[in-house]
């Protein structure tokens, strides 16, 4: 480095009469090229003289003026003359300039030399050192810098970033735009680094990117195919719709292109990299076809083209369209019956049954558009607490299908208290075998409350079986071990008990019987013999009611089933 400051000429004499003096104070100049921002400050140079002289660049610069360029004098005296150097300010980072000043007299002349320094080179970054891509698709980014100085720019060897830049030199202040490519890795960040290197400058300048790893493009159609019929019986618009379900920005579109289906809307921008779930509508003209269906292709696409999806689209031909109004239908009832099923068709029908339980039947299987009504019957079904169902399936002269499901509920199992109705038990399930159960009951009469617990104990079985005939509360030939308690109820007579048969063996013999006080005491014994048939309520008294006694149904010889079970208490 050279210093910048004057150097004096430390070999000054005092002038001597009769000899010649021609000298400058300093033999060299050297200036720095920029002080704070501004010219250099002035430098002067003083000449001591007994002669006339002139002052010159040589060569001859445009940066440097001398404010004298030449003196005279008659006395032959020493004279000291004071010349002031003005500066140009100076922004060359790469070299020094330099002149020379010379002072030429009568008889000899001297030299100083000019030299001005080079500026420092500098490259400072405006914007920031770390950038972080918002997301891994192609993307750019600017760095800003200043300078005094060429520059170059490059991407360090090694990034994992694929990246370009708009400009790799250039002179003095500068931006230049970074591109990325996409990062299709979805396990992996992707890096690069930018430095810029200034002339003059040892250490050059870095800027680091990170690219986030890609996300999984997600796109996906609720439906596989888009069905539709060739019009609506109405007269509506016909119309499908599906949802499209994407983390990126998507076209839809037919193909091949067709003027009898549109789609809207065509197309969606999500930037966002969330989900978004849209709602695409298909809007079609009617068809007036007989013979065929006719076919195109819903298109949907990542904007990017590199997911797709496509879903077939369907309009039937005229006439084969069929349509169920509601939903499942239950019938809530145990005696026989029927319910109505609302439907639509644009031709002729055919109707079935699938996976049907005995008992449920179609009374017509068949019809045309004009027929909008199904009839659906159901036999009787005494089964407490269960169901049976089947499957109506709807079927178009063209075999497009729709289908529902129809239930009957069987019948509920409950006491009855002088009308106060109260679950039977609890503790029953289809299908186990009970040995013991108890369930508490508080019968609440003229303000006050009983308890009252029902106890069953012996052979039965709820059944649940699809022929509607053989479900209930079984009671085996056992009357000893079956049989079903009534406990005591302070202040109450039991006065009737009522039971609804639903089946009854063929046997000749008893019934039930209806004991006080234990299953097996036959005094006050009240007997049944006319529960044969199915279907009817029958009914059991004590032969003398009184209060706080406990009665016992207990089975007789007789395989017996029945579904309800009345008790009528006074008070």
């Amino acid at each position: 480095m050279y210093s910048c400051q004057n150097i004096l000429n430390e070999d000054e004499q005092e002038a001597q009469e009769d000899v010649p003096v021609l000298k400058a104070d300093i033999t060299s100049v050297i200036v720095p090229a920029e002080e704070e921002g501004a010219a250099p400050t002035d430098r002067t140079v003083m000449i001591t003289s007994t002669m006339n002289w002139t002052a010159s660049l040589d060569p001859n610069v445009d940066w440097v003026a001398v404010d004298k360029t030449s003196y005279s004098q008659s006395d032959g005296m020493v004279n000291k003359t004071l010349l002031i150097l003005s500066f140009q300010q100076y922004e060359v980072v790469s070299e020094d300039r330099s002149t020379t000043l010379r002072i030429a007299g009568e008889t000899q002349s001297v030299e100083v030399s000019i030299r001005q320094c080079r500026t420092k080179a500098y490259l400072s970054l405006v914007s920031g050192t770390e950038v972080n891509l918002p997301n891994a698709k192609r993307s750019q980014s600017t760095v800003t810098f200043v300078s005094n100085a060429a520059w170059t720019a490059k991407i360090e060897e090694g990034a994992t970033a694929q990246a370009s830049l708009s400009a790799s030199s250039g002179v003095g202040d500068g931006e230049i735009t970074v591109s990325f490519d996409e990062n299709e890795d979805t396990e992996s960040v992707k890096e690069a680094t930018l430095v810029l290197s200034a002339e003059e400058m040892e250490e050059p300048v870095y800027v680091h990117f990170t690219q986030p790893k890609a996300i999984p493009i997600v796109l996906t159609a609720s439906t596989s195919e888009v069905k539709v019929p060739a019009s609506m019986p109405d007269e509506s618009a016909v119309t499908g719709s599906l949802t499209i379900t994407s983390n990126a920005s998507w076209t839809a579109a037919i193909s091949p292109a067709v003027d009898w289906v549109s789609v809207a809307p065509a197309s969606l921008e999500n930037e966002t990299l969330k989900e978004v779930a849209t709602t695409v509508t298909l809007s079609f003209q009617d068809y007036g076809n007989m013979t065929e269906d006719r076919t195109a292709t819903l298109v949907v696409q990542t904007a990017d083209g590199k997911k797709k999806v496509e879903i077939p689209v369907i309009q039937n031909k005229k006439e084969a369209f069929v349509q169920f109004v509601s939903g499942d239908t239950d019938y809530i009832a145990s005696v026989a019956g029927s319910i109505e099923l609302d439907f639509i068709s644009t031709g002729d029908w055919t109707a079935s049954l699938k996976d049907a339980a005995d008992g449920i039947s179609l009374p017509v299987t068949s019809g045309n558009k004009d027929v909008n009504k199904l009839t659906v019957s159901f036999g009787e079904y005494m089964c407490a607490g269960a169901s049976r169902s089947a499957t109506v399936v709807l079927t178009s002269a063209s075999g497009s299908t729709a289908q529902v499901q129809v239930r009957q509920l069987g019948t509920e199992l409950y006491l009855d208290f002088s009308g106060g109705k109260q679950p039977f038990t609890k503790d029953i399930v289809a299908g186990t075998m009970i040995t013991e159960t108890e369930t508490e009951y508080t019968l609440s009469v003229a303000g006050n409350n009983y308890s009252f617990v029902f106890y069953a104990q012996g052979g039965y079985t709820y059944i649940n079986k699809p022929d509607g005939q053989t479900c209930g509360v079984n009671f085996t030939p056992n009357d000893k071990n079956s049989w079903i308690k009534f406990p005591a109820v302070t202040g109450m007579k039991l006065v009737n008990v009522k039971v609804f048969m639903s089946n009854m063996s063929s046997s000749a013999n008893k019934g039930l019987y209806l004991r006080v006080d234990s299953p097996t005491n036959t005094a006050n014994q009240a007997q049944n013999w006319n529960f044969a048939p199915q279907g009817i309520w029958g009914e059991i008294a004590p032969k003398t009611p009184e209060a706080g006694k406990s009665y016992y149904i207990v089975g007789g010889n007789k395989s017996i089933i029945f579904s309800k079970l009345h008790l009528i208490y006074e008070y």
